[in-house]
C-alpha cells in the first residue's frame, strides 16, 4: 500500500471575484441548471450547477482557464460550522483536525467522514458520532474499506500523522 504525498506550496488563500454573469441554462421537470461566470486572480472559470429531480445532491461542472503560476487550486464550500457542532453529528477531540466532508457513501453503505490534520501535529484523535455505530472502517480516498477500527461506544480512536487526510466509513446500527 503506497502513501499519499501532500504538497503545501503556500498557506495563502484568494476568494473569487463576484460573478460577472449568472444565467439559467435549463429549467425543466427533470433538471435545473445555473451557469455562473467568475474570475479568481487572472483566471476565468465557468460553473454549471445542476439539481436533478429527486436527487439529494447538487452537481458542479467547472471549467477553468488556469493562468496562475505556483498557486494550487482548491474548491471550498463554506459551511456554518457552529450548526454542525451544535448538532453533534460527528465531533473530533482535537482542534487541529478539520472535518471536511460528511456524506453518504457512494455505495450507499454508511456515511463517509473525511478529515485532515491541519497544524503539522501527529498524535491520537477520537471521533465521536451522534448516533449508534455498528462498524467503522478506515478507507482509501475511493471509499474502499481498508481496516476495521475498534469501536468504543459511539467513538473510534486512531493515530493521525501531520497533514494526513483520513477517510472513515461510519456504519450506523440499523434501527
Amino acid at each position: 500500500m503506497g502513501c499519499l504525498g501532500l504538497v503545501f506550496y503556500d498557506d495563502k488563500m484568494w476568494l473569487a471575484d463576484p460573478a460577472s454573469s449568472v444565467r439559467v441554462l435549463e429549467v425543466g421537470p427533470l433538471r435545473a441548471t445555473l451557469e455562473i461566470r467568475r474570475r479568481i486572480l487572472h483566471s476565468e472559470y465557468v460553473q454549471r450547477i445542476s439539481l436533478a429531480h429527486n436527487s439529494p445532491r447538487l452537481d458542479f461542472d467547472t471549467t477553468i482557464d488556469w493562468r496562475e503560476r505556483h498557486i494550487l487550486l482548491k474548491v471550498a464550500f463554506p459551511a456554518d460550522v457552529s450548526v454542525l457542532r451544535s448538532s453533534s453529528f460527528v465531533s473530533v477531540d482535537r482542534p487541529n483536525i478539520v472535518v471536511e466532508t460528511i456524506k453518504r457513501a457512494e455505495d450507499g453503505h454508511g456515511l463517509i467522514v473525511r478529515f485532515y490534520e491541519s497544524q503539522r501535529r501527529r498524535g491520537p484523535a477520537t471521533l465521536t458520532a451522534g448516533f449508534d455505530l455498528a462498524q467503522v472502517w478506515r478507507t482509501n480516498l475511493l471509499e474502499e474499506n481498508q481496516v476495521e477500527l475498534a469501536l468504543e461506544g459511539r467513538s473510534v480512536s486512531l493515530f493521525v500523522e501531520p497533514y494526513e487526510i483520513v477517510t472513515l466509513r461510519l456504519v450506523p446500527v440499523r434501527q
